[in-house]
């Protein structure tokens, strides 16, 4: 019955692993939840009250507040959520989720069909990315670095390649960002960056991305500004409440409010004077010339925390948010529908009419400029009119606004409300939210905000129309497809290098511009053009990420093992391709982006001064051929992979599948061989004896077997005409365990302790990338099981297999031992344990042969072709 087999239960384990993999659950869970978003009758189970649109956003609202609500009691309250108020504080997310989701238009798809999409989409995006990185390979060993960078034409990349381009090349997508575009170009002042010289004389006219150099003042003075605010945004998170909280110093406990400043005497203008001296120092943090002047941390819809800093040695006043932390920071986050600052510019004095801002940030942005007035703890610090008073600690101090992602987009908005009152301030903002203010505030505020985007991350990219071109690509990767869905998923599952990319996804896509007409081809351009006029409809109202952008690249490639990053100025419009990617919610860690920015600041500092900065990767970037020798020996490429486990893909090759088979059947030989009680036998010579067996029967006796564990007797039987074999684990001779006994079952159990593992090591080389040097340990391991299982045949020398077994009777003569079945069987697995070894200590020469046999394959097959 093969159902009662070990063989059917691994095949279950099998199923259900391809199940899970294929996600299959969790697609019918949405599936059904789609289903039921945009059911327009009260048929569906789920939301069958839902009668309205007005109904289904309040209901959908619901349904995220709890979502909200399970994250509360998942982290125990501590990530707050208790003042959440789901029907006015979700109402922006909930009307964007039915809006993004619930369309009239219905495709003919499939759950495969949303499996493939997403892995081809992946691998696109993977490819993209890779091009990226290679530029700014390219633009960093470039020695030009006094020009603008051109764009690099890499062969081995661009060559024959239309399966994927930015999308400014698309001119379907394009087409999302006219009108965007041609507003941006009615209201900008300059071209992102002036067509005029800056201070030191130099054009900074970009039409496209430039690097920034450490020959020019301007750019080293950002970079280094960069680098130091960076760690002012990260202490605001909880370095500076812990050391307060640690220090006694918050009057509230972690939520409270630390003020240590007192008034001073009266100046003869009129301002009141304030002292450092009682300040708490961040002498711990590296920073002993900085002083905490002021910090709140209560956090609600409303309110944020935030700190206030004095950089004497820097002559700055710091104004540091926190970014997100909260379940109410994530509301905030949600709330982006735009809001007019009209108001907010007649109040704070600046012209805000046709000027739109995201609503959670600006309401946050309205607290914080509140509370900064009510306690006057700026106007303490920078009195606008101190220009004579030498007493002020803060005399001449620059005046900063600084945040990470939330914390950006609110000190963006900040700057610009204070901006009449301080005019020379200065804002640095890390990783903001791409929705944070609106086309022509994000222009105008180019003089004073300066955005800082790492690599691929995603917030700075998270805008409406960013969406909606990561569906139309979604949507368009099903049509592209030009084999079976099955060819597609198996090459999916196979991992590949990135310089493979191209021509691995040129065999499975068309290109955009070839892709054959057909019935879903059409119903999706007609989809397309629908939602672009929505979205030219909103172009005013659409929000942007604020200020000129400095945008770093990752040099090296997208695996993210070296932080080399290449700072460039950057456009806006280079952020509008949302990448599916895990890395991209690291890249917006504060605590990389201050160990990135630091390095930039080191190597610049060391350029400059004429100190050669040793690069751990001086290859230059040059075509390699594909599918060539040096591929096949090269690991490091594999670093980028779709995904880190794929079962049996065989990423380090199909050599790899012969030690593991080897060490498979080495262990299921040495568990049946070792434990048997026919591993060696005596056999009874010279004279017949007779054993009483069960049922007081007297039997002709042959042998006597024994295993480590137990022993048999051999005997004739009547019924069947011929010898069997009985095996018990009570040995009823006078013989008892001597030390060679001893040791050949501490080999024994060795061999499968040490074994068991070796085998789940192997089993994961074929479905991971496993580096050489952990081949090379393995095998270290695998000729100590060797070892191990050889000595079980020490036994031999044991008293068990010398002395008389029968020494009541006389005449009759017992043999040594001598092997039997099991000790068979144990000699396999030994020989395989042995050969599993060597095989896997030249793993890298079977690979080499492997790919020559590949190599010569394909000659064969192109040969053939050709003919």
């Amino acid at each position: 019955h093969f159902e009662g087999t070990p063989w059917y239960a691994m095949f279950c384990v099998v199923m259900v692993t391809y199940a899970f993999e294929l996600l299959l659950c969790p697609c019918m869970i949405m599936n059904q939840v789609g289903k039921s978003i945009t059911s327009e009758t009260s048929k569906s189970r789920l939301y069958g009250f839902i009668v309205n649109k007005e109904r289904s956003h309040r209901n959908t609202a619901a349904c995220i507040g709890g979502c909200l609500q399970c994250l509360r009691c998942l982290s125990c309250n501590r990530l707050g959520g208790g003042k959440i108020r789901a029907q006015t504080d979700l109402k922006d997310a909930s009307v964007a989720f039915m809006d993004f989701f619930n369309f009239n238009d219905k495709f003919d798809i499939v759950l495969s069909d949303v499996w493939i999409a997403f892995k081809m989409l992946g691998r696109v995006h993977r490819e993209r990315k890779y091009k990226s990185s290679q530029q700014a390979r390219f633009d960093k060993q470039s020695k030009s670095g006094e020009q603008l960078v051109p764009s690099l034409d890499l062969g081995f990349i661009n060559e024959n390649n239309d399966s994927d381009r930015a999308a400014d090349d698309s001119s379907d997508e394009n087409d999302l960002f006219v009108a965007e575009d041609n507003f941006s170009n009615k209201n900008a002042k300059r071209n992102y960056h002036p067509n005029v010289p800056d201070e030191d004389g130099n054009d900074t006219s970009t039409t496209r991305k430039t690097v920034l150099r450490h020959t020019r003042a301007s750019d080293m003075h950002h970079i280094h500004q960069a680098a130091r605010f960076s760690h002012y945004a990260m202490g605001v998170y909880d370095l500076y409440p812990d050391a307060l909280l640690a220090a006694g110093q918050i009057n509230g406990g972690r939520s409270g409010v630390y003020n240590p400043t007192q008034r001073g005497e009266s100046h003869s203008n009129g301002t009141d004077g304030i002292s450092l001296s009682s300040c708490f120092r961040l002498t711990d943090f590296g920073f002993p010339e900085t002083a905490l002047a002021y910090g709140t941390f209560a956090n609600d819809i409303l309110a944020t925390p935030y700190s206030i800093l004095v950089d004497e040695d820097a002559r700055t006043v710091i104004v540091s948010i926190r970014g997100t932390a909260t379940l109410e920071d994530m509301v905030t986050d949600l709330q982006f529908s735009s809001v007019a600052m009209e108001r907010v510019g007649e109040v704070c004095g600046f012209d805000g009419k046709g000027t739109y801002s995201h609503r959670g940030m600006l309401t946050k942005s309205k607290w914080i400029y509140n509370d900064l007035t009510r306690r006057k703890i700026l106007a303490r610090l920078l009195p606008t009119d101190d220009s004579g008073n030498s007493n002020n600690p803060c005399h001449n101090f620059n005046l900063i606004f600084t945040g990470h992602s939330l914390g950006a987009g609110i000190a963006a908005i900040l700057g610009t409300m204070f901006r009449p009152t301080y005019p020379e301030l200065k804002c640095y903002a890390f990783c903001p939210p791409g929705c944070s203010v609106s086309i022509n505030l994000a222009l105008q505020c180019e003089d004073y905000v300066t955005s800082i985007v790492v690599g691929h991350d995603l917030v700075p990219r998270i805008r409406g129309s960013n969406f909606e071109m990561l569906r139309f690509e979604f949507l368009e990767i099903l049509a592209r497809i030009k084999v079976p869905k099955i060819k597609a998923w198996r090459d999916t599952r196979i991992p590949c290098k990135n310089k493979d990319l191209v021509v691995r996804n040129k065999r499975l896509l068309y290109s955009k511009n070839e892709i054959p007409m057909s019935s879903y081809f059409t119903e999706l351009k007609s989809f397309q053009q629908k939602r672009r006029g929505t979205f030219s409809e909103l172009v005013e109202t659409n929000l942007h990420i604020p200020g000129r952008i400095i945008h770093l690249v990752n040099a090296i490639d997208c695996s993210g093992n070296k932080n080399k990053y290449l700072p460039y100025w950057e456009s806006s419009k280079s952020l509008r391709e949302i990448d599916l990617s895990i890395e991209v919610m690291k890249e917006h860690s504060i605590d990389n982006l201050v160990i990135i920015l630091n390095k930039i600041a080191t190597d610049y500092d060391n350029a400059s001064k004429g100190i050669h900065v040793e690069d751990d990767d001086d290859d230059s970037v040059e075509p390699v051929e594909h599918n060539s020798f040096d591929e096949i020996l090269s690991g490091s490429d594999f670093s980028a992979d779709d995904r880190w486990f794929i079962l049996c893909s065989r990423p380090n090759g199909s050599v790899s599948l012969i030690p593991t088979l080897l060490s498979i059947a080495a262990f299921c030989c040495a568990a049946f061989g070792n434990n048997t009680c026919s591993l060696f036998i005596r056999e009874v010579e010279d004279g017949e004896i007779f054993h009483k067996m069960t049922m007081g029967g007297i039997e002709d006796v042959a042998g006597v077997t024994f295993g480590l564990y137990s022993y048999g007797i051999e005997y004739y039987h009547g019924d069947v005409d011929g010898y069997v074999l009985q095996c018990s684990q009570t040995i009823p001779f006078d013989v008892k365990n001597d030390v060679y006994i001893k040791m050949a079952r501490a080999f024994s159990a060795l061999a499968f302790v040490v074994g068991f593992p070796v085998i789940c090591f192997l089993g994961l080389a074929n479905c991971c990338r496993i580096r050489r040097k952990w081949f090379r340990r393995i095998a270290v391991a695998i000729f100590f099981v060797t070892f191990s299982q050889s000595m079980i045949f020490i036994f031999l020398l044991s008293d068990r297999c010398y002395q008389d077994l029968f020494p009541n009777l006389s005449g009759v003569d017992s043999q040594p031992c001598r092997l039997d079945n099991g000790s068979k069987m144990s000699v396999a697995s030994s020989v395989m344990w042995f050969l599993a070894a060597v095989f896997t200590t030249y793993i890298d020469r079977a690979s080499i042969v492997e790919g020559q046999m590949k190599m010569l394959s394909m000659h064969v097959t192109n040969r053939i072709n050709d003919q």
